[in-house]
This record gives C-alpha cells, structure tokens and sequence, in this order.
C-alpha cells in the first residue's frame, strides 16, 4: 500500500483521469468509482472453417460437440443441415461407372479396397454343346427360340447356320447369334465360344440369373441344365457394396467429401461438406437405368461458417460453459468466436481451450490476458492503492502525495 495523508475538503476526479501527485480531494463514493477498475477478462477465440460432425471444442474442459441438431444442456452446436443424395441399384453390370464429385467408382467382380470398384454380384451362367453336324436342334433360351436356318444366318430372325460342317463351326455362329444386337437375346444373356461349347451368361449378375430358362429340342445341341445358375448377389448385395467403395478410406478423396449408407438397394449419401456448401457435390452414371440417381448434385443442405459460429455461442451460452465462460461472434456476423472468462481477473488465464477434428483454430491453450481488479482504499485515516482491496468509503477528506490512476 502506498501511504496518502488525510486533509481537507476537495473535488473527486472524472473517471479515467490521473490524479495529480499532490491535491486535496474528498473521499467520497464518487472518488471510488472514478478510481475503481475491475479488472480484465481473459479471452481468446476460435476460429470455425466447415466443421464437421464429430469436431469439438473443449472450453475449462466441457467439451462442446458438433452435429446436425442442437439442445440446451446437450453439449453440442449445430452445424447446419447435411445435403444429401442416394443412389439405388437396379441391375447393375460389370463395367457400369458412377462417378461421384470427379471420382469414378468401377463395377469390376469384387470390392477391393483402395481399387476404385465395387462389386455387382456374380453372373449365372450354362452351357450348350453342339454335338453332331449338322445339328437339327433349336435352342430355347430364357423362352427366346434360336432355330437352324439351313444356310447362312440372318440377323433379326433369331437363327443360326447348321450346315457349316463342324461342331466347332456351328458353336461358333451360335455365339455370333447370340450376341448379334439384330436379335432378341442380349437384353438377358450373352455368350462366349471355346470349340463346341458355348457359354451363355446373364447380362444381369446375382441370382436374378438363376431363373434364366436353357433348352434344347432334341440331341445335337445339349445343355447344362434346365436353367442357368451359380449367380450370386442382388441390387441389395449391390448396394452394400458400393457404400463400403464410397466409405473406404483408401479410396481417396470419396470418403473425405461424404458418407454412404446402404438401405436395401438403395445408398444413401449425406455430405461430409458442412452446410450449403455440400449441394455443390455431384453425381454421375454410365448407366442411369441401372444406377439410379437421385439427381446431379446433392441437395437439401443448408448452413455456414458464420450460422456454425453463431450456434457456437448459443450453445456456449446455453450449456454449464456459461458458468465459467461468455461468448460472442461480432454479433452473428463473423466465424470467429470470441471466448472471455465470465468473471474478470486472473482466474481466467487459467480457464482450458482446445480442440479436435482440425476445423476449428483456437487462439491458445488457455484464455490470456486476464488483470486482477484495483481498488482505492482507507486504513486508519490513509488513503492507498491495494490490488484486490475494498472500494473507499465516504468518509475524511484527504490529500493525494502521489498520482493515482482510475
């Protein structure tokens, strides 16, 4: 404490000013305001760029969490509405593509992570021999008839030529049949050739295959069996598929831009991209009667930085981060949160601020800057300046020996 003498009758200075080193004042409750400080907050802040779901930021060691909903007391903030999309499978085939924000995902047979691709299922398949020349048989697949023509076929008559002299031969200008577009087989099956036999496999891979019909009207053409089978899978084997080829992590940059749901045959996608920002992801097939698409661009997103930093301080406001904590963002206007200790004084430099999930920057670990308050104060009739003392009371005059600063 630094002594002052008592005196005689004054005037109490405006508040801010520097009293003078020598001076008569009264010591009245005007001089303790005029001369009183309470001190300074503690402070920091935080500043929000697409925060996620999942990121926190701890304020004195209450954790606030980022999500799509925002309660009192729940200890989270909002950050907005998630765009979405969906994909639904309906026969995908091999070599189909979707191409999701630049991204093209493969239907190859199998799902191998960091490979790009998913996998469609398996196709069923059969086989027809022929087994004598000339063959005489027609051969009846999924109820479609391919017949001996006698000659040379004819594509769009869904016919073969049996007379080519071997067995070889005439397998041969079955498959070319087969897979002529003229006829009526390759919306279900196609085939390949090896020698006399013919294999014939469903367009559409899975078990959808299986009920694909195979048969043959007498001996010189003879089949695997009355159906073809060994498909495996279905549209929602599919689509389980393409939403663990969506969420594999080595399948870069898919799964740091959204996350995939598979429901039935159908593949939800909600946009890791915060807010409205998310709708700008897009959509893309080789086959659009096959990958079905909700449109080509996620939808339905809503939010920024600024609407996340507002529902920051809400939420600190809101939660027991209030007891210890206030905060503000320029008024709703800005993305950067400004954090102050609730009280002044240096209690608050010890006030913890962190964060995790790398989208929001906080200023340090702790808040800073907090001052303890300074007070005018009197002891048997001497007037000094006591950090953390009472106010002065209304009581002698005094006379100031030295500058105090209100």
């Amino acid at each position: 404490m630094v002594a002052r003498s008592t005196s005689s009758s004054f005037q109490p200075p405006p508040p801010g000013k520097v009293l003078a080193a020598v001076g008569t004042f009264r010591n009245s409750a005007a001089v303790s305001r005029a001369n009183f400080s309470e001190g300074a907050r503690a402070s920091g802040t935080a500043t929000l760029a697409s925060v996620v779901v999942g990121n926190t930021i701890t304020i004195g060691g209450i954790a606030l969490t980022a999500a799509t909903s925002q309660s009192a007391g729940a200890l989270n903030f909002s950050i907005g509405t998630l765009a979405t999309a969906s994909i639904t499978a309906a026969g995908i085939r091999p070599g189909d593509t979707i191409t999701l924000d630049g991204t093209v995902l493969t239907a190859a047979g199998a799902q191998v992570g960091g490979a790009y691709n998913f996998n469609e299922g398996t196709r069923a398949s059969g086989t027809a021999t022929v087994a004598v020349t000339p063959s005489t048989a027609t051969l009846t697949i999924g109820g479609i008839a391919l017949t001996p023509a006698g000659g040379p076929r004819t594509p769009g008559n869904d016919d073969y030529d049996e007379t080519l002299g071997t067995t070889d031969a005439i397998a041969a200008d079955i498959n070319a049949a087969i897979n002529d577009p003229a006829n009526s087989f390759l919306a279900t099956v196609l085939s390949t050739v090896l020698a006399s036999d013919v294999t014939i496999r469903a367009q559409t891979p899975g078990t959808v295959g299986n009920a694909i019909t195979l048969a043959s009207s007498d001996g010189t053409i003879t089949v695997s069996g009355a159906t073809l089978a060994g498909g495996v899978g279905d549209n929602t084997t599919v689509a389980a598929s393409i939403a663990a080829a969506i969420n594999d992590a080595l399948n870069v940059p898919i799964p740091t831009k959204m996350t995939a749901i598979a429901a039935a045959a159908a593949v939800n996608l909600t946009s890791d991209i915060p807010g409205a920002a998310g709708n700008a992801l897009t959509l893309a097939t080789s086959a659009p009667a096959r990958a079905v698409l909700s449109g080509a661009t996620f939808a339905g997103g809503s939010g920024s930085d600024i609407a996340t930093a507002t529902n920051l301080v809400t939420a600190i406001r809101q939660n027991t981060t209030s007891n210890i904590a206030i905060a503000d963002n320029a008024g709703g206007s800005s993305a950067i949160v400004t954090i102050q200790a609730s009280a002044p004084g240096t209690a608050g430099n010890s006030i913890t601020l962190a964060s995790a999930g790398g989208t929001i920057a906080v200023s340090g670990a702790t808040l800073t800057g907090g001052t303890p308050p300074v007070r005018l104060a009197v002891a048997q009739g001497t007037l000094g300046v006591n950090a953390g003392g009472p106010p002065v009371g209304a009581n002698n005059q005094f006379t100031v020996s030295g500058a105090i600063t209100g």
